[in-house]
């Protein structure tokens, strides 16, 4: 399943293992799958296409896999049945930050300073350090590398079509 972060993918990953499907332990994601919350690509080693995806699954006998990152070229892919849960962008962004400070995880920030809730909640802040998350986040999964990785407000109607 595409899972953007911080929209109910633990939960799907618990429903689709307590019914029989096998997925990786970590929260159905496999040991190369991050979130790349401060931009960038997949990771070299990782599949990078719906089909390299779907042998390395089908090599494991896995049945169920929360890749959080971009869509893969070509998406959605064929060879799986393909789950998305949306929820509310700015409750989204909310549950993210409320995560970020909840475990002190200044990674999830990509800052180099943890920064107190008053300043990384002000707007400035968030898209000043923050855009990827921030700045329409759902297209920005939903599109791929090259949309994924635009600079803060280059997402236009173009994207929204």
């Amino acid at each position: 399943f595409h899972h953007v972060s911080k929209t109910g993918g633990t939960t799907l990953c618990t429903c689709g293992s307590l019914n029989g499907c096998k997925a990786p332990e970590k929260n159905c994601h496999e040991s190369f799958d991050r979130p790349l919350w401060e931009g960038g690509y997949r990771r070299i080693a990782s599949p990078q296409t719906c089909e390299a995806m779907a042998e390395y699954n089908k090599g494991l006998h896995i049945t169920l896999e929360g890749d959080e990152n971009f869509l893969f070229s070509g998406a959605p892919c064929p060879e799986f049945w393909n789950i998305i849960v949306l929820r509310d962008p700015i409750d989204r962004l909310i549950s993210h930050l409320a995560m970020c400070y909840e475990y002190n995880q200044s990674s999830c920030l990509y800052s180099n300073t943890w920064p107190s809730p008053a300043e990384f909640m002000r707007p400035d802040w968030l898209f000043e350090n923050q855009h990827i998350v921030t700045d329409n986040y759902l297209i920005r999964t939903l599109l791929g590398g090259a949309v994924f990785n635009l600079p803060l407000n280059a997402i236009g109607d173009e994207h929204l079509q």
